[in-house]
Protein backbone atom coordinates (compact mmCIF):
# COMPACT_ATOMS: atom_id res chain seq x y z
CA UNK A 1 0.00 0.00 0.00
CA UNK A 2 1.74 3.24 -1.00
CA UNK A 3 1.78 5.96 2.35
CA UNK A 4 1.70 9.50 2.37
CA UNK A 5 4.52 12.10 2.16
CA UNK A 6 2.78 13.83 4.81
CA UNK A 7 4.41 17.27 5.00
CA UNK A 8 6.63 17.46 1.45
CA UNK A 9 7.48 20.74 1.25
CA UNK A 10 8.06 23.25 -1.94
CA UNK A 11 11.46 25.27 -2.40
CA UNK A 12 8.94 27.99 -0.31
CA UNK A 13 8.96 25.84 2.56
CA UNK A 14 4.94 25.24 1.80
CA UNK A 15 2.92 21.52 1.84
CA UNK A 16 2.72 20.40 -1.71
CA UNK A 17 -0.31 20.52 -3.52
CA UNK A 18 0.63 16.89 -5.04
CA UNK A 19 3.74 14.80 -4.45
CA UNK A 20 5.60 11.41 -4.99
CA UNK A 21 8.61 10.56 -4.59
CA UNK A 22 10.26 6.84 -5.56
CA UNK A 23 6.83 5.74 -7.13
CA UNK A 24 6.94 2.51 -8.96
CA UNK A 25 4.41 0.62 -10.81
CA UNK A 26 3.85 -2.20 -12.79
CA UNK A 27 1.64 -3.85 -16.03
CA UNK A 28 1.65 -7.31 -16.94
CA UNK A 29 4.86 -8.19 -15.73
CA UNK A 30 6.32 -4.54 -17.20
CA UNK A 31 7.48 -1.48 -15.41
CA UNK A 32 6.08 1.35 -16.55
CA UNK A 33 6.88 3.58 -13.58
CA UNK A 34 10.56 4.05 -12.70
CA UNK A 35 11.52 5.80 -9.49
CA UNK A 36 9.26 8.73 -10.81
CA UNK A 37 9.20 12.20 -8.53
CA UNK A 38 6.77 14.83 -8.07
CA UNK A 39 6.82 17.84 -6.36
CA UNK A 40 3.29 20.18 -7.68
CA UNK A 41 3.43 23.58 -6.31
CA UNK A 42 -0.38 24.81 -4.75
CA UNK A 43 -1.76 26.91 -6.73
CA UNK A 44 0.27 25.87 -9.92
CA UNK A 45 -0.31 24.42 -13.41
CA UNK A 46 1.97 21.26 -13.93
CA UNK A 47 2.60 19.96 -17.49
CA UNK A 48 3.20 16.46 -17.44
CA UNK A 49 4.97 16.23 -21.17
CA UNK A 50 5.92 12.81 -23.02
CA UNK A 51 5.53 10.49 -25.99
CA UNK A 52 2.33 8.32 -26.12
CA UNK A 53 3.89 5.12 -23.82
CA UNK A 54 5.82 7.57 -21.56
CA UNK A 55 3.97 6.86 -18.55
CA UNK A 56 1.69 10.23 -17.67
CA UNK A 57 -1.41 8.35 -17.88
CA UNK A 58 -0.26 5.40 -15.30
CA UNK A 59 1.13 8.38 -13.27
CA UNK A 60 -2.02 10.46 -12.91
CA UNK A 61 -3.81 7.56 -12.21
CA UNK A 62 -1.61 7.03 -9.20
CA UNK A 63 -1.86 10.99 -8.04
CA UNK A 64 -5.66 10.84 -7.71
CA UNK A 65 -5.66 7.60 -6.30
CA UNK A 66 -7.42 5.19 -9.45
CA UNK A 67 -4.60 2.96 -8.73
CA UNK A 68 -2.08 2.18 -6.14
CA UNK A 69 1.52 2.45 -6.63
CA UNK A 70 3.68 -0.86 -6.26
CA UNK A 71 6.45 1.00 -4.27
CA UNK A 72 7.09 5.01 -3.08
CA UNK A 73 4.95 7.13 -1.24
CA UNK A 74 2.33 9.84 -2.96
CA UNK A 75 0.67 12.73 -1.29
CA UNK A 76 -2.58 14.49 -2.28
CA UNK A 77 -3.66 17.62 -0.42
CA UNK A 78 -1.55 16.24 2.52
CA UNK A 79 -3.23 12.87 2.08
CA UNK A 80 -2.27 9.48 0.53
CA UNK A 81 -5.12 9.44 -2.53
CA UNK A 82 -7.34 6.90 -2.14
CA UNK A 83 -10.48 6.24 -5.09
CA UNK A 84 -12.65 5.52 -1.83
CA UNK A 85 -12.12 8.34 0.08
CA UNK A 86 -15.09 10.92 -0.80
CA UNK A 87 -14.15 13.50 1.60
CA UNK A 88 -10.73 13.79 -0.51
CA UNK A 89 -12.58 12.94 -3.73
CA UNK A 90 -15.11 16.06 -2.98
CA UNK A 91 -11.68 18.42 -3.70
CA UNK A 92 -10.65 17.11 -6.55
CA UNK A 93 -11.38 16.65 -10.41
CA UNK A 94 -10.54 14.16 -12.89
CA UNK A 95 -11.04 14.09 -16.71
CA UNK A 96 -13.08 11.20 -17.09
CA UNK A 97 -13.89 9.14 -19.64
CA UNK A 98 -16.14 10.40 -22.46
CA UNK A 99 -18.50 7.42 -22.20
CA UNK A 100 -18.76 8.48 -18.51
CA UNK A 101 -21.79 10.11 -18.92
CA UNK A 102 -25.53 10.12 -18.02
CA UNK A 103 -26.11 9.36 -21.86
CA UNK A 104 -29.87 9.95 -22.28
CA UNK A 105 -29.81 13.08 -20.43
CA UNK A 106 -29.63 16.32 -21.86
CA UNK A 107 -26.52 18.40 -21.68
CA UNK A 108 -28.20 20.30 -19.14
CA UNK A 109 -29.66 17.37 -17.04
CA UNK A 110 -26.22 15.80 -17.10
CA UNK A 111 -23.85 19.05 -15.89
CA UNK A 112 -26.67 20.25 -13.07
CA UNK A 113 -27.01 16.55 -11.90
CA UNK A 114 -22.76 16.39 -11.59
CA UNK A 115 -22.69 19.97 -9.97
CA UNK A 116 -25.42 18.51 -7.65
CA UNK A 117 -23.52 15.42 -6.51
CA UNK A 118 -20.93 17.91 -6.02
CA UNK A 119 -22.05 20.50 -3.55
CA UNK A 120 -21.85 23.18 -6.38
CA UNK A 121 -24.77 25.46 -6.86
CA UNK A 122 -26.76 25.36 -10.06
CA UNK A 123 -25.53 28.98 -10.71
CA UNK A 124 -22.19 27.32 -11.32
CA UNK A 125 -23.61 24.53 -13.85
CA UNK A 126 -24.58 27.59 -15.87
CA UNK A 127 -22.10 29.44 -15.61
CA UNK A 128 -19.93 26.67 -17.19
CA UNK A 129 -22.64 25.57 -19.50
CA UNK A 130 -21.89 28.88 -21.09
CA UNK A 131 -17.83 29.01 -20.59
CA UNK A 132 -17.53 25.97 -22.58
CA UNK A 133 -19.59 26.82 -25.38
CA UNK A 134 -22.66 24.34 -24.50
CA UNK A 135 -25.06 26.69 -23.94
CA UNK A 136 -26.36 25.96 -27.75
CA UNK A 137 -26.57 21.85 -26.93
CA UNK A 138 -28.04 22.33 -23.51
CA UNK A 139 -30.88 20.52 -24.29
CA UNK A 140 -29.56 17.71 -26.27
CA UNK A 141 -29.20 14.52 -25.52
CA UNK A 142 -25.71 13.50 -23.91
CA UNK A 143 -25.23 10.52 -26.85
CA UNK A 144 -25.97 12.79 -29.90
CA UNK A 145 -23.22 15.60 -29.64
CA UNK A 146 -20.34 15.91 -31.52
CA UNK A 147 -17.53 14.88 -30.10
CA UNK A 148 -15.88 17.52 -29.21
CA UNK A 149 -18.68 18.85 -27.00
CA UNK A 150 -18.82 15.72 -25.49
CA UNK A 151 -14.81 16.57 -24.18
CA UNK A 152 -16.23 19.34 -23.55
CA UNK A 153 -18.86 18.57 -21.31
CA UNK A 154 -16.33 15.88 -19.50
CA UNK A 155 -14.46 19.07 -18.77
CA UNK A 156 -17.17 21.09 -17.30
CA UNK A 157 -18.07 18.26 -15.31
CA UNK A 158 -14.42 17.94 -13.80
CA UNK A 159 -14.25 21.49 -12.70
CA UNK A 160 -17.72 22.37 -12.13
CA UNK A 161 -17.56 21.97 -8.18
CA UNK A 162 -14.23 24.16 -8.28
CA UNK A 163 -11.85 21.55 -7.14
CA UNK A 164 -8.40 22.31 -5.29
CA UNK A 165 -6.40 19.70 -7.39
CA UNK A 166 -7.54 19.11 -11.13
CA UNK A 167 -6.30 16.39 -13.07
CA UNK A 168 -6.17 16.38 -17.37
CA UNK A 169 -5.17 13.81 -19.73
CA UNK A 170 -4.73 14.96 -22.86
CA UNK A 171 -7.51 17.92 -22.74
CA UNK A 172 -6.94 19.20 -26.31
CA UNK A 173 -7.59 15.80 -28.08
CA UNK A 174 -10.87 16.32 -30.26
CA UNK A 175 -11.53 20.03 -30.12
CA UNK A 176 -11.56 22.43 -32.90
CA UNK A 177 -10.20 26.04 -32.56
CA UNK A 178 -13.22 27.55 -30.81
CA UNK A 179 -13.63 24.80 -28.03
CA UNK A 180 -9.45 24.83 -27.18
CA UNK A 181 -10.05 29.03 -26.79
CA UNK A 182 -12.77 28.42 -24.71
CA UNK A 183 -10.53 25.43 -22.20
CA UNK A 184 -7.88 27.36 -22.10
CA UNK A 185 -9.90 30.42 -20.96
CA UNK A 186 -11.48 28.31 -18.48
CA UNK A 187 -8.02 26.67 -16.90
CA UNK A 188 -6.52 30.42 -16.81
CA UNK A 189 -9.29 31.41 -14.74
CA UNK A 190 -9.51 28.14 -12.60
CA UNK A 191 -5.78 28.90 -11.69
CA UNK A 192 -6.23 32.19 -11.06
CA UNK A 193 -9.13 30.95 -8.29
CA UNK A 194 -6.28 29.10 -6.86
CA UNK A 195 -6.81 25.51 -8.15
CA UNK A 196 -3.68 23.73 -8.59
CA UNK A 197 -3.88 21.45 -12.34
CA UNK A 198 -1.65 18.57 -13.43
CA UNK A 199 -1.92 17.61 -16.79
CA UNK A 200 -0.33 15.23 -18.97
CA UNK A 201 -0.17 15.95 -22.65
CA UNK A 202 2.39 14.69 -25.23
CA UNK A 203 2.87 18.15 -26.72
CA UNK A 204 3.09 21.32 -24.60
CA UNK A 205 1.21 23.10 -27.20
CA UNK A 206 -1.16 25.60 -26.34
CA UNK A 207 -1.00 24.52 -22.79
CA UNK A 208 2.83 26.10 -22.67
CA UNK A 209 1.08 29.27 -22.18
CA UNK A 210 -0.33 28.52 -19.05
CA UNK A 211 2.44 26.05 -17.27
CA UNK A 212 4.31 27.18 -14.59
CA UNK A 213 6.64 23.82 -13.97
CA UNK A 214 6.83 21.36 -16.66
CA UNK A 215 8.11 17.66 -15.77
CA UNK A 216 9.45 15.65 -19.02
CA UNK A 217 8.59 11.57 -19.13
CA UNK A 218 10.47 9.03 -20.98
CA UNK A 219 10.01 5.50 -20.83
CA UNK A 220 8.58 5.47 -16.97
CA UNK A 221 11.24 8.11 -16.05
CA UNK A 222 11.02 11.57 -15.01
CA UNK A 223 13.88 12.84 -17.56
CA UNK A 224 13.47 17.14 -17.40
CA UNK A 225 11.95 19.37 -14.67
CA UNK A 226 11.92 23.00 -15.30
CA UNK A 227 10.05 25.79 -15.72
CA UNK A 228 7.94 26.00 -19.02
CA UNK A 229 9.50 28.85 -20.64
CA UNK A 230 12.70 26.84 -20.35
CA UNK A 231 12.26 24.33 -22.92
CA UNK A 232 12.16 24.60 -26.57
CA UNK A 233 12.39 22.53 -29.45
CA UNK A 234 16.34 22.02 -30.53
CA UNK A 235 17.38 21.62 -34.09
CA UNK A 236 17.55 17.77 -32.93
CA UNK A 237 13.61 17.82 -32.25
CA UNK A 238 13.93 16.87 -28.66
CA UNK A 239 12.90 18.72 -25.65
CA UNK A 240 15.94 20.88 -24.21
CA UNK A 241 16.65 23.71 -21.86
CA UNK A 242 16.41 27.28 -23.48
CA UNK A 243 18.91 29.28 -21.03
CA UNK A 244 18.25 33.10 -20.58
CA UNK A 245 14.89 33.39 -21.95
CA UNK A 246 12.11 34.87 -19.87
CA UNK A 247 8.62 33.36 -19.46
CA UNK A 248 6.29 34.48 -21.74
CA UNK A 249 2.94 35.34 -20.73
CA UNK A 250 -0.51 34.62 -22.93
CA UNK A 251 -2.62 37.41 -22.89
CA UNK A 252 -6.23 37.40 -20.93
CA UNK A 253 -9.35 36.71 -23.22
CA UNK A 254 -9.54 34.65 -25.67
CA UNK A 255 -6.61 33.07 -27.98
CA UNK A 256 -6.11 34.67 -31.16
CA UNK A 257 -2.44 32.95 -32.36
CA UNK A 258 -1.80 29.89 -31.45
CA UNK A 259 1.92 29.38 -29.64
CA UNK A 260 4.68 27.24 -31.43
CA UNK A 261 4.60 23.63 -30.41
CA UNK A 262 7.60 22.48 -28.66
CA UNK A 263 8.06 18.54 -29.30
CA UNK A 264 9.10 15.61 -27.51
CA UNK A 265 10.95 12.57 -28.85
CA UNK A 266 10.88 8.74 -27.71
CA UNK A 267 13.42 6.36 -27.33
CA UNK A 268 13.05 5.81 -31.11
CA UNK A 269 13.48 9.12 -32.56
CA UNK A 270 9.71 9.34 -33.26
CA UNK A 271 8.04 13.04 -32.84
CA UNK A 272 5.16 12.05 -30.79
Amino acid sequence: MTAALGAFATRDGHAAAVSARGVKQSFRGREILHDVDLVVEPGSFHGLIGPSGAGKTALLKVLYGARRAQAGEVSLLGRAPDGRDCALLARVGVQGAVSAFFSHATVWEHLSTVASLMGASQARAHQFLDQMGLGRLRDWRVELIPVGARRMLVLASAMVHHPEVLFLDEPMADLDTSERADLLDALDEARDEGTTVVCAARLLGELGTLCDAVSVLDEGRVVAVGPASSFVADSNRCLTPQLGRTASHRPRGRIGALDPMPGVLGSRGVLA
